[in-house]
């Protein structure tokens, strides 16, 4: 009666509901889910709906072949939980686009790295980082400087995370973009460049002494061991650069000069006074002073 109310026509076909045994035999998940039965009771095809149509009909009924698709449905899909969560709905292959951040998984260990395919970068990861960490790769484009330029005004900057990006073939900044849309989604941060004044250590040439010409080619020795660094034969500005690597306050070079120098280096080489008579012995002087420079501003809101 509701058909005939609906379209103005009977509905004159014989017509089963609520049989479980139908259900058993022909499970489904999506309907329409249609089931062709050859008179002899032989089942030849499970279709979708689209497949009903006068052309397959006459070819079965004439005894003609045909080939109809089979309907696949996947019975055991739940929606409450989540596509590709755990195999549902499948092992992810189908993925296109797809970033995940979760938080620190334990056994799998840290590390970065972009994933790549004929050539084109298809994604990124970061396992166990922290959110510094996670920003810094998102912003390298920005972020070019030393740690001790940074300032960094997060809640929880030292939690740790995980990162990943799948995404279809593209290049390194648009994985990049990406990532810190995802980062300023979920953490609301902010990364911007500003000019402050600044406490710094200023190196620059002592006016009473001599400096010396090194010759020689460079060589160095400022990592691996607790004593015996140095930085021997290069100019003061690679080797300031060097320094900030490890310094917590920025260091400058004010020496205007590209002549060679010689270094030993103090055991520790963010020990201040120790390189201040390190470079007093090469007719420099290190001094504490306030400069205004850039300096990067990471924050949270």
């Amino acid at each position: 009666n509701r058909v005939k109310n609906k379209t103005s026509s009977p509905l004159d076909l014989p017509v089963v509901f609520d049989a479980p045994e139908l259900d058993t035999y022909f499970p489904c998940k999506i309907i329409p889910h249609e089931v062709w039965i050859s008179p002899h009771g032989k089942v030849i095809a499970i279709t979708p709906g689209d497949e009903v149509n006068r052309k397959n009909i006459r070819a079965l009924l004439t005894g003609s072949k045909t080939m109809l698709p089979l309907k696949k449905d996947n019975i055991d899909f739940d929606k409450k939980i989540g596509l590709f969560i755990n195999g549902n709905g499948g092992n992810g292959e189908q993925l296109l686009f797809r970033s995940i951040l979760s938080g620190n998984v334990e056994g799998i260990g840290g590390g970065k790295g972009l994933r790549t395919k004929e050539g084109k970068t298809i994604g990124r990861y970061n396992y166990n980082a922290t959110l510094a960490d996670l920003i810094k790769n998102a912003y390298s484009d920005v972020i070019t400087t030393h740690n001790n330029r940074l300032i960094i005004q997060l809640k929880d900057p030292y939690s740790l995370y995980c990162y990943e990006l799948s995404v279809p073939p593209t290049d390194e900044t648009a994985i990049q973009t990406f990532m810190q849309q995802d980062l300023k989604r979920y953490f609301n941060i902010s990364v911007q460049k500003q000019c402050r004044e600044t406490k710094c250590l200023v190196l620059a040439i002592d006016p009473s002494k001599k400096l010396q010409q090194q010759n020689g080619n460079p060589r160095s020795n400022i990592v691996k061991v607790t004593s015996g660094k140095y930085m021997y034969n290069y100019e003061p500005s690679l080797i300031v650069s060097q320094l900030n690597r490890y310094s917590p306050v920025p260091i400058i070079d004010e020496t205007n000069t590209r002549i060679k120098i010689s270094v030993d280096l103090p055991s520790h080489v963010a020990d201040i006074e120790g390189l201040k008579k390190a470079f007093q012995k090469s007719g420099l002087v290190l001094t504490e002073q306030t400069r205004v420079i850039e300096m990067i501003l990471i924050t949270d809101k």
